[in-house]
Formats: C-alpha cells, sequence, structure tokens
C-alpha cells in the first residue's frame, strides 16, 4: 500500500487538487537512506588514527624544536617591543604568531 500524498491524490481523482491525510495504516518514517552519505563525509576522518602520516617525523623533539623557535622568535618581538623597537618587532611578532606558530601546531 502506498502511503504518499500522491496515492491519496490519485484515489480521489486527477481533478481533485486537495490532498487528505495519510490514512492510519501508513505510519511515518523518516528517511534514513539520503542523509547516510552525508553524514560519513562530514565526520572527521579517522584514517590519522592508524598510526603517524607517511612523510612525517613520528617522534616529539620535531614539534619541541617547532614550539620552541616560535617562543624565541616571539620573545625576541615582544622584547624588542619593550625597548622601543618599532620595526624588528612588528616583523618578528608577526612571523611569531602568523608562521612558526601555526606551524608547530601544524607539526
Amino acid at each position: 500500500m502506498d502511503c504518499g500524498p500522491t496515492a491519496v491524490r490519485s484515489a480521489l481523482g486527477p481533478e481533485s487538487a486537495a490532498v487528505s491525510p495519510q490514512p492510519a495504516a501508513c505510519s511515518p518514517r523518516v528517511d534514513t537512506v539520503l542523509a547516510a552519505p552525508y553524514t560519513t563525509t562530514l565526520m572527521a576522518k579517522t584514517d590519522l588514527a592508524s598510526g603517524p602520516r607517511a612523510g612525517r617525523d613520528s617522534g616529539p623533539r620535531r614539534s619541541w624544536i617547532y614550539w620552541t623557535v616560535a617562543t624565541l622568535v616571539l620573545l625576541a618581538g615582544f622584547a624588542d617591543l619593550a625597548r622601543g623597537g618599532e620595526t624588528l618587532a612588528p616583523i618578528l611578532l608577526v612571523i611569531g604568531y602568523c608562521v612558526l606558530v601555526p606551524l608547530a601546531i601544524l607539526r
């Protein structure tokens, strides 16, 4: 038994434009077939849990090197800013915050 609005419309005849409510035998159902492709593409990728990415150093030492360089560059930028530097301080701070910190996060 077809429970959609077209089945009710066709039972009333082609000249009827009104759609009556669904019969009592039809129960509302959730269509999960259309949602399946969307949920799998929006979920986080699980292939990262299988191990380190190819071509990357798996040791924590490389990450600490990036964070140490970023911290030193930022401290030098703030030290130059504190003593009144107008040229070197902004350059160091931009390099530190816009290049080195994101690089350290991604590595």
